[in-house]
Protein backbone atom coordinates (compact mmCIF):
# COMPACT_ATOMS: atom_id res chain seq x y z
CA UNK A 1 0.00 0.00 0.00
CA UNK A 2 1.42 3.29 -1.52
CA UNK A 3 2.03 5.77 2.14
CA UNK A 4 -0.87 8.05 0.80
CA UNK A 5 -3.12 5.18 1.22
CA UNK A 6 -2.21 4.69 4.98
CA UNK A 7 -2.73 8.13 5.34
CA UNK A 8 -6.25 8.20 3.83
CA UNK A 9 -6.93 4.87 6.20
CA UNK A 10 -6.29 6.72 9.06
CA UNK A 11 -8.21 9.57 8.70
CA UNK A 12 -11.05 7.25 7.50
CA UNK A 13 -10.57 5.24 10.60
CA UNK A 14 -11.32 7.74 13.24
CA UNK A 15 -11.69 11.87 14.13
CA UNK A 16 -8.72 13.36 13.47
CA UNK A 17 -6.50 14.06 16.61
CA UNK A 18 -3.24 15.82 17.80
CA UNK A 19 -1.45 12.78 18.02
CA UNK A 20 -3.00 11.23 15.04
CA UNK A 21 -1.70 13.87 13.06
CA UNK A 22 1.74 13.37 15.06
CA UNK A 23 2.17 10.17 13.45
CA UNK A 24 1.07 10.64 10.33
CA UNK A 25 3.89 13.68 9.87
CA UNK A 26 6.29 11.44 11.36
CA UNK A 27 5.94 8.79 9.02
CA UNK A 28 5.85 11.90 6.15
CA UNK A 29 9.11 13.50 7.29
CA UNK A 30 10.94 9.68 7.95
CA UNK A 31 9.70 7.35 5.68
CA UNK A 32 13.27 6.82 3.63
CA UNK A 33 15.24 6.74 6.79
CA UNK A 34 12.09 3.69 7.42
CA UNK A 35 13.05 2.52 4.09
CA UNK A 36 16.04 2.48 4.98
CA UNK A 37 15.83 -0.14 7.76
CA UNK A 38 13.43 -2.15 5.58
CA UNK A 39 10.21 -1.21 7.40
CA UNK A 40 7.84 -0.54 4.49
CA UNK A 41 4.78 0.67 5.93
CA UNK A 42 1.28 -0.59 5.34
CA UNK A 43 -2.00 0.16 6.60
CA UNK A 44 -3.27 0.84 10.10
CA UNK A 45 -4.18 -1.96 12.04
CA UNK A 46 -4.61 -0.89 15.61
CA UNK A 47 -4.60 2.07 17.53
CA UNK A 48 -5.01 2.70 21.40
CA UNK A 49 -4.72 5.81 23.87
CA UNK A 50 -0.53 6.17 23.09
CA UNK A 51 0.21 5.11 19.19
CA UNK A 52 -1.19 3.80 16.22
CA UNK A 53 0.01 0.07 14.84
CA UNK A 54 0.50 -0.75 11.27
CA UNK A 55 1.41 -3.36 9.03
CA UNK A 56 4.88 -3.73 7.50
CA UNK A 57 5.08 -5.69 3.82
CA UNK A 58 8.14 -7.56 4.92
CA UNK A 59 7.86 -11.07 6.81
CA UNK A 60 4.84 -10.69 8.78
CA UNK A 61 5.87 -7.61 11.01
CA UNK A 62 4.12 -4.59 12.40
CA UNK A 63 5.34 -1.11 13.48
CA UNK A 64 3.97 0.79 16.49
CA UNK A 65 4.35 4.35 16.83
CA UNK A 66 3.82 5.30 20.11
CA UNK A 67 4.26 7.96 22.53
CA UNK A 68 4.92 5.12 25.45
CA UNK A 69 8.62 5.23 26.86
CA UNK A 70 7.42 2.34 29.47
CA UNK A 71 6.52 -0.22 26.25
CA UNK A 72 9.78 1.57 24.40
CA UNK A 73 11.91 0.21 27.44
CA UNK A 74 10.69 -2.95 27.72
CA UNK A 75 10.85 -3.63 24.13
CA UNK A 76 14.14 -2.61 23.93
CA UNK A 77 15.07 -5.17 26.45
CA UNK A 78 13.81 -8.03 25.08
CA UNK A 79 14.84 -7.44 21.06
CA UNK A 80 15.81 -10.35 19.38
CA UNK A 81 15.44 -12.52 22.94
CA UNK A 82 12.70 -14.95 21.21
CA UNK A 83 10.92 -15.93 23.67
CA UNK A 84 8.00 -18.26 23.52
CA UNK A 85 5.32 -16.41 25.28
CA UNK A 86 6.14 -12.94 24.67
CA UNK A 87 5.94 -11.06 21.41
CA UNK A 88 9.19 -10.85 19.22
CA UNK A 89 10.98 -7.34 19.35
CA UNK A 90 12.95 -6.78 16.40
CA UNK A 91 13.94 -2.78 16.90
CA UNK A 92 13.22 -0.24 18.71
CA UNK A 93 14.14 3.21 17.98
CA UNK A 94 13.28 7.21 18.80
CA UNK A 95 11.80 9.40 15.91
CA UNK A 96 14.58 12.08 17.17
CA UNK A 97 13.28 14.34 19.75
CA UNK A 98 9.72 13.96 18.75
CA UNK A 99 8.41 12.12 22.10
CA UNK A 100 7.76 9.15 19.44
CA UNK A 101 8.93 5.85 19.32
CA UNK A 102 8.71 3.19 17.19
CA UNK A 103 8.88 -0.43 18.10
CA UNK A 104 9.45 -3.20 15.17
CA UNK A 105 7.40 -6.28 16.34
CA UNK A 106 6.54 -9.57 14.75
CA UNK A 107 2.37 -10.37 13.68
CA UNK A 108 0.79 -12.32 15.66
CA UNK A 109 -2.85 -14.57 15.09
CA UNK A 110 -5.89 -13.36 16.77
CA UNK A 111 -7.97 -16.30 18.84
CA UNK A 112 -10.89 -14.27 20.47
CA UNK A 113 -13.52 -15.35 17.74
CA UNK A 114 -12.67 -19.23 18.13
CA UNK A 115 -14.40 -21.68 18.58
CA UNK A 116 -12.95 -23.54 21.11
CA UNK A 117 -12.55 -19.89 22.61
CA UNK A 118 -14.68 -19.07 24.97
CA UNK A 119 -14.26 -20.55 28.05
CA UNK A 120 -10.49 -19.46 28.22
CA UNK A 121 -11.90 -15.64 27.68
CA UNK A 122 -14.68 -16.23 30.66
CA UNK A 123 -11.50 -16.91 33.10
CA UNK A 124 -9.65 -13.95 31.95
CA UNK A 125 -11.85 -11.77 33.31
CA UNK A 126 -11.99 -13.98 36.79
CA UNK A 127 -10.34 -12.66 39.76
CA UNK A 128 -10.16 -16.17 41.45
CA UNK A 129 -7.62 -16.40 38.35
CA UNK A 130 -5.98 -13.53 38.13
CA UNK A 131 -4.88 -14.51 41.80
CA UNK A 132 -3.38 -17.76 40.65
CA UNK A 133 -1.69 -16.59 38.06
CA UNK A 134 -0.01 -13.68 39.85
CA UNK A 135 1.66 -16.43 42.18
CA UNK A 136 3.48 -17.52 39.47
CA UNK A 137 5.80 -14.69 37.98
CA UNK A 138 8.70 -16.20 39.20
CA UNK A 139 9.86 -20.22 38.11
CA UNK A 140 8.28 -22.97 39.90
CA UNK A 141 8.50 -26.16 38.71
CA UNK A 142 6.91 -28.34 41.50
CA UNK A 143 3.78 -29.06 39.80
CA UNK A 144 1.57 -26.67 42.19
CA UNK A 145 0.34 -24.61 39.23
CA UNK A 146 -1.42 -27.53 37.60
CA UNK A 147 -3.08 -28.76 40.73
CA UNK A 148 -4.06 -25.54 41.44
CA UNK A 149 -5.21 -25.07 37.75
CA UNK A 150 -6.80 -28.28 38.17
CA UNK A 151 -9.14 -27.84 41.42
CA UNK A 152 -9.71 -24.29 39.50
CA UNK A 153 -11.12 -25.43 36.33
CA UNK A 154 -13.31 -28.40 38.23
CA UNK A 155 -15.29 -26.04 40.36
CA UNK A 156 -15.63 -23.67 37.03
CA UNK A 157 -17.00 -26.21 34.87
CA UNK A 158 -19.00 -28.10 37.75
CA UNK A 159 -22.62 -27.98 36.18
CA UNK A 160 -21.69 -26.63 32.97
CA UNK A 161 -21.61 -27.99 29.79
CA UNK A 162 -18.01 -27.25 28.55
CA UNK A 163 -16.47 -29.25 25.80
CA UNK A 164 -13.18 -31.02 26.81
CA UNK A 165 -11.48 -29.01 23.61
CA UNK A 166 -12.62 -25.57 25.34
CA UNK A 167 -11.21 -26.53 28.56
CA UNK A 168 -7.95 -28.10 26.75
CA UNK A 169 -7.74 -24.68 24.69
CA UNK A 170 -8.28 -22.54 28.84
CA UNK A 171 -5.07 -24.71 30.14
CA UNK A 172 -2.95 -23.38 27.03
CA UNK A 173 -3.96 -20.29 27.87
CA UNK A 174 -3.19 -20.53 30.94
CA UNK A 175 0.59 -22.45 30.55
CA UNK A 176 1.02 -19.43 27.87
CA UNK A 177 0.46 -16.79 30.24
CA UNK A 178 1.99 -17.86 33.27
CA UNK A 179 5.10 -18.78 30.88
CA UNK A 180 5.37 -15.26 29.09
CA UNK A 181 5.34 -13.47 32.62
CA UNK A 182 8.20 -15.63 34.08
CA UNK A 183 10.11 -15.14 30.53
CA UNK A 184 9.73 -11.52 31.07
CA UNK A 185 10.54 -11.94 34.83
CA UNK A 186 13.77 -13.48 34.10
CA UNK A 187 14.56 -10.29 31.91
CA UNK A 188 13.68 -7.95 34.69
CA UNK A 189 10.14 -6.93 33.66
CA UNK A 190 7.32 -6.63 36.01
CA UNK A 191 3.89 -6.93 34.21
CA UNK A 192 0.26 -7.11 35.51
CA UNK A 193 -1.82 -5.79 32.29
CA UNK A 194 -3.38 -9.71 31.29
CA UNK A 195 -6.56 -8.80 29.19
CA UNK A 196 -7.98 -10.83 26.21
CA UNK A 197 -6.50 -7.55 23.84
CA UNK A 198 -3.05 -8.34 25.47
CA UNK A 199 -2.76 -11.56 24.20
CA UNK A 200 -2.60 -13.29 20.73
CA UNK A 201 -1.42 -16.45 19.29
CA UNK A 202 1.95 -17.68 17.57
CA UNK A 203 0.55 -21.21 16.10
CA UNK A 204 -0.85 -22.84 19.14
CA UNK A 205 0.88 -20.90 21.57
CA UNK A 206 -0.17 -17.96 23.68
CA UNK A 207 1.91 -14.58 23.62
CA UNK A 208 1.45 -11.72 25.30
CA UNK A 209 1.55 -8.38 24.06
CA UNK A 210 1.69 -4.90 24.35
CA UNK A 211 3.71 -4.03 27.05
CA UNK A 212 2.76 -0.41 28.07
CA UNK A 213 2.03 -1.05 31.34
CA UNK A 214 5.09 -3.23 32.29
CA UNK A 215 8.18 -2.06 34.62
CA UNK A 216 11.69 -2.42 33.45
CA UNK A 217 15.11 -1.06 33.52
CA UNK A 218 15.93 2.10 31.46
CA UNK A 219 16.98 1.32 28.29
CA UNK A 220 19.40 3.51 26.06
CA UNK A 221 16.81 4.07 22.94
CA UNK A 222 18.90 4.96 19.88
CA UNK A 223 17.23 8.05 17.15
CA UNK A 224 16.70 7.75 13.51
Amino acid sequence: MRLIEVYKSIKESRLESPRQNDIENILIKWKDKLKELNIDVDEEIGQGSKGTAFAVLQNQQVLKVTVDNTEANAAKVLVNKKLKNVVNFYKVFQFDQTGYYGILQERLDAWKTRSNASFFLEILDDDVFKDIYKKYKSDRDDGSLEREMASYFSEKTLNKDISDASIKEAEMGVIGIVNGLQELNKYGIGYDDIWAPNIMKRGKDYVLIDLGYSQSAHMPIDEI
